[in-house]
């Protein structure tokens, strides 16, 4: 079946508008993961973390200093990618769900099943296989250019020209490896979710004719986020103003103690972008399940069990 672009790009916003409760509940539960991982940040490396930034891009120290900073981080990603993980497979099975009912939901269609866990799974086998893809893609692209770079250079002299177009290239290739793979891996959530079982290749062959109408879609879904996500940026500044902080306290913010950290202005523009968060998500999440729905056409009885 065919499907509107367009329409699917929108279906974050008819979220918003169809479910509301559930738009504050995802708010929620966007601030209890973005508490837990300020905690964890501040509590396991917040004076790295604080040196880091104080560094900027010129770090001075000697390399056993910078091993010393960089030592903690190891343990805070050991807790940070599982947490992010949850909180992803949550969130999106949740946008999921919102999106293939009109009833509501008193608990936001937030749930801890298996369901979740198909989503967590999804999300780490598409993440390594398109980590494996561009990579690849970026190392051919790489020999290409560096091959005509060397080509065309004179006397043992490197070309300048040569060197752009290799680098050229590379970004090129990265950028059109991650789109393309992107677009066609998009509804191997959509379809696991509904097939209540791992989809991942099967994608492929699902957006296969909708190309282009889906890169639309969600070229659209990305533009109208990120101006939603800039003008939560705009106002979470605002409110940070209001509440007696300024710039520097977000883009450098000190992070050695969770007191240092969590002054009023902070919370603030915590709580604040939790919500803005929450409708983000909303945007980017649920285009390919809108566009995978409407290509699938009507429920049946069993895709309907998702909801028991």
């Amino acid at each position: 079946m065919a499907f509107s672009a367009t329409d699917a790009a929108l279906e974050g916003f008819r979220l918003a508008r169809r479910h509301p409760r559930a738009v504050i509940a995802w708010a929620l539960a966007t601030l209890a993961f973005n508490i837990v991982t300020i905690v964890s940040m501040i509590l396991i490396a917040g004076s790295s973390l604080t040196s880091l930034m104080q560094m900027g891009g010129d770090p001075s120290g000697s390399p056993e200093e910078m091993m010393d900073l960089f030592a903690p981080l190891i343990g805070l990603y050991a807790v940070l990618i599982p947490v992010t993980l949850v909180f992803i497979g949550i969130l999106t099975t949740a946008v999921y769900r919102a999106t293939l009912t009109d009833a509501a939901d008193r608990l936001g269609f937030l749930r801890l099943g298996a369901d979740e866990v198909r989503q967590i799974l999804v999300a780490l086998i598409v993440g390594i296989l398109g980590f494996v893809v561009i990579f690849a893609v970026t190392l051919v692209v790489a020999i290409i250019g560096g091959v005509l770079a060397a080509a065309t250079g004179s006397g043992g002299d490197p070309n300048i020209a040569g060197i752009f177009i290799m680098m050229a290239l590379i970004y090129l290739g990265m950028f059109v490896a991650s789109i393309a793979f992107y677009v066609k891996f998009s509804f191997a959530g959509p379809m696991t979710f509904l097939d209540r079982r791992i989809r991942i290749f099967q994608s492929w062959g699902a957006t296969k004719g909708y190309f282009w109408r889906l890169f639309g879609c969600y070229l659209l879904a990305v533009v109208l986020g990120v101006l939603v996500a800039l003008l939560g940026w705009f106002m979470g500044m605002a409110l940070m103003l209001a509440f007696g902080g300024d710039v520097s306290q977000m883009m450098a913010p000190d992070m050695s103690s969770l007191s240092t950290y969590l002054t009023p202005a902070m919370i603030a523009y915590i709580v604040l972008s939790s919500g803005i968060s929450a409708l983000t998500y909303a945007i980017f999440l649920s285009p390919a399940m809108a566009a995978y729905r409407d290509i699938r056409g009507p429920s049946t009885p069993e895709t309907a069990e998702v909801f028991a």
